[in-house]
């Protein structure tokens, strides 16, 4: 069962251990890829890890996954500080 896994996973997160964390969130995906915390959560600590390019792949799945997820807003958040919108010298 994903749950289980995910739940295992959210336990080491909060004891900090984002190590033994990601090996459940990858469990829970192994067992349904369709499932979308984990990849919000892995997203979430590759980001916190500066590991951008497996965060963006992540947060990015979510929001394919679950676009009105609870947690789509925080996901958009990341993605945005991962990828800023390049600026526009034209304007003032």
């Amino acid at each position: 069962d994903p749950n289980s896994y995910d739940s295992m996973a959210e336990g080491y997160c909060l004891k900090g251990d984002t190590t033994v964390a990601m090996q459940f969130y990858e469990r829970a995906l192994a067992t349904d890829s369709s499932f979308s915390n984990p990849y919000f959560m892995l997203g979430q600590i590759y980001y916190e890890r500066g590991q951008n390019e497996k965060a963006v792949a992540h947060l990015r799945r979510y929001l394919e996954i679950d676009a009105g997820g609870f947690r789509s807003q925080d996901a958009q958040r990341l993605l945005e500080q991962l990828n800023p919108p390049s600026s526009n010298d034209d304007e003032p």
